[in-house]
């Protein structure tokens, strides 16, 4: 049944794995091996086999697009075997617990009414961003005395480009760095103190910038429950206690009740970017039962910056003595054949990997690793494309023409079929803009899911020209508050296309019903009395704007590139809407949220300290990130686009070519990342030893990356 229903067999290396049975399993998969056919199929199996109720079962992936396509999968498979087995209907799959680690610990504490964790919200990064930004005194414009060591010490953290200002800080400045800055190196630097288990208390003996830290981050941690916030990792944190409560205790035991059945398999997807703290909370999910399958390719790790260690997949088989004191042993299961890429790619990404000494120190890679091989024929033309310049100028026009010369000639049929990745794709950058006005000039559409291009879209233009229209208008009596905002030349560019946007579209013929609501919507807040909120919140003023035309016809083409710029602007507004105020807009005991727009106090508009909020903190975070994945999750590259994504971005995507930029000609040529930097530094804290070769680690990254890119093809 499983085969009639895929078309084809499972190789045996795949049935191997879907047919285990109990106890501690690793599954190496190599790109295009069929793991994610593995671990649909061996839930599946489960539940009617092994007799497993679907709420017994935790699968965890490492995002929300791949959560979304194992739950499709599994489904699918499903309803295949119900067709032969009609009694099997009285399983309700959809309740197989599937998603990201993150999101499952936040559902689970919600199902069973954590008491430390009741009517919290989770945070996506951008709302993170916003909340140290507006809570943490170190992000202020005047820093407590001692701050100003740990940018001096901790330079770090936050070196780096301002999107919004075009300002660039570098160790040595005579002036600290921005807020911008100092709130996203505040709130990585907090990210991996719990992902990490840091000892705080070694932070505070340690004096200086550390204890200076370590009191810093105590007051988040305080902003955090005093507001019912949780970020993506210290809900992580937070479950860790929960499974030591009764009610945790319910979750991993079970209580004899059908909700509680207790936990008895658990399955981790890409365990080759887990952090400390997700090994830990997964060895105590299968600590009672043992049945505990990774899935995840070492050569695939590429998410340190974020504190993924390759360490949990390549030395998975000593972690049972480690954590549980015990030496339960362990399956092993290769899928080392791959099924998308053709021999010569597979061949040559295996070569690729090998020669690089640092690649075959021991600890590297996963012990007794198999070579890779492919199962396809030759498709008789080079699926990736290395171009050589002498100079940069040029590139993009080099790239365009050969894009259009596989189209012309049948080497693929659509636009979409052709990916161009890089290391970053920020079109601020010489050959990312490069690239794209080429394509553009030769008539092809190009798809980048970046925040900043989905801000820079003509339709987000308008709308958010619709928005400043009504809480920032042009007035007769006084500038708008926009222009006393200083040092953000980036950020006022972007601001004045989008307010000129406005104008053009009310100019139009559809634009009317559009510009009489922009004014009503100015009334409306005159009309509301000073220091008051307005009746109406910031998500809905922004969704009434995408219902009026001309945006009404685009949010109704859900499959358009467009509505997902405009979904994406949604997402932000969102975000931002929902982050807590540290000011209250009077003296109920209550909080406030920025999504409640104040009436100013002093002249007819919004009050002056809101918008002040809206430009410096939530436009300006806003043009570096966008929260979670990007909105157009069932369409990540639409047909007829060339995509233009990150490496990382391409992961678990697959095309029939694929373009690699941003190779570096020599290993001297990498620099160390200041989070790689930074955790380096704090690794005394944590009970580890520091890297002895940080150059070493520094090109296995890098092999890794480009690897990761060549196998998408």
């Amino acid at each position: 049944h499983v085969e009639d229903s895929l078309g084809r067999k499972p190789t045996k290396q795949q049935w191997d794995v879907i047919l285990h049975g109990e106890g501690l399993a690793r599954v190496t998969a190599g790109p295009g091996s069929g793991k994610s056919l593995c671990l649909a199929l061996r839930v599946v199996r489960l539940m009617p086999v092994s007799q497993e109720a679907p709420r017994a079962i935790i699968a965890t992936t490492f995002t929300e697009r791949a959560a979304k396509s194992l739950r499709e999968r599994i489904v699918q498979y499903f309803d295949n075997l119900c067709t032969a087995f009609p009694k099997l209907r009285l399983i309700d799959v959809t309740k197989v617990r599937v998603g990201t680690l993150h999101k499952l610990c936040h559902d689970l504490m919600v199902q069973y009414q954590y008491e430390r964790y009741r009517q919290f919200r989770l945070m996506n990064r951008l709302e993170q961003r916003l909340f140290v930004q507006e809570f943490s005194s170190f992000s202020s414009s005047e820093p407590k005395p001692g701050h100003e060591a740990i940018w001096k010490q901790m330079s770090e953290l936050f070196e780096g480009h301002d999107a919004a200002s075009n300002r660039l800080w570098i160790p040595g400045s005579k002036y600290p760095p921005s807020a911008l800055r100092r709130s996203k190196g505040l709130a990585h630097c907090f990210d991996r103190f719990v992902e990490e288990q840091c000892d705080t208390g070694q932070l505070t003996h340690a004096g200086g910038a550390w204890a200076a830290l370590s009191e810093l981050y105590g007051e988040y941690l305080a902003a955090l429950d005093d507001n019912k916030r949780m970020d993506f990792a210290h809900v992580q944190g937070r479950f860790l206690e929960f499974l030591e409560s009764p009610k945790g205790q319910d979750l991993l035991l079970g209580n004899g009740l059908s909700p509680s059945p207790g936990i008895e398999y658990l399955l981790v997807d890409e365990y080759q970017d887990t952090n400390t703290i997700q090994a830990l909370l997964a060895f105590a999910l299968a600590k009672r039962t043992r049945n505990f399958m990774v899935v995840g390719d070492d050569d695939q790790a590429i998410y340190r910056f974020r504190g993924g260690t390759v360490d949990c997949m390549v030395n998975f088989h000593l972690r049972p003595n480690e954590y549980w004191q015990d030496g339960s042993p362990i399956r092993e299961y290769p899928l080392s054949i791959n099924h998308r890429s053709s021999p010569a790619l597979v061949g040559h990404t295996q070569d690729y990997l090998l020669e690089f000494p640092e690649m075959k120190r021991g600890g590297v890679r996963v012990p007794g690793k198999k070579r890779l091989v492919s199962s396809r024929t030759d498709p008789g033309y080079h699926p990736v494309v290395w171009m050589q310049v002498k100079q940069r100028t040029g590139m993009g026009l080099r790239v365009a023409q050969r894009i259009h010369w596989f189209k012309q000639h049948g080497i693929i049929e659509d636009y979409s079929q052709c990916a161009i990745l890089l290391k970053s794709t920020r079109t601020r950058a010489k050959v990312p803009a490069e690239i794209v006005a080429e394509l553009r000039r030769l008539g092809i559409p190009v798809y980048n899911p970046a925040s900043s291009e989905a801000l820079a879209s003509p339709v987000v233009a308008i709308a958010m020209g619709a928005l400043l229209g009504v809480l920032d208008p042009p007035q007769q009596d006084r500038p708008t508050f926009q222009e006393s905002i200083n040092g953000f030349d980036e950020l006022h560019d972007l601001i004045n296309a989008w307010r000129s946007a406005f104008d053009a579209a009310i100019a139009g013929p559809d634009g009317l019903v559009l510009a009489k609501y922009v004014e009503e919507a100015n009334i409306a807040i005159q009309d509301t009395k000073p220091g008051r909120r307005c009746k109406t919140t910031l998500d809905q003023l922004f969704a009434h704007i995408l219902n009026l035309p001309p945006l009404a016809a685009v949010v109704d083409a859900r499959d358009s590139v467009e509505a997902g710029h405009l979904a994406a602007g949604g997402l932000m507004i969102e975000s931002f809407g929902k982050v807590p105020l540290k000011q209250r807009f009077d003296d109920q005991d209550r909080t406030d949220f920025h999504n409640q727009i104040p009436r100013s106090t002093k002249g007819s508009g919004v009050a002056e300290w809101w918008l002040n909020r809206f430009y410096r903190a939530f436009l300006a975070v806003a043009q570096e990130e966008i929260p979670g994945e990007h909105p157009a999750e069932d369409a990540p590259y639409p047909v007829g686009h060339v995509p233009l994504m990150t490496i990382h971005q391409s992961k678990g995507l697959e095309f029939p070519v694929v373009m690699v930029g941003d190779l570096v000609p020599r290993a001297n040529h990498l620099k160390p990342s200041g989070e790689l930097v930074f955790h380096q530094r704090l690794r005394k804290f944590c009970g580890k030893t520091p890297i002895k070769d940080l150059e070493a680690q520094l090109i296995q990254d890098s092999v890794r990356l480009f690897y990761v890119a060549f196998t998408r093809a």
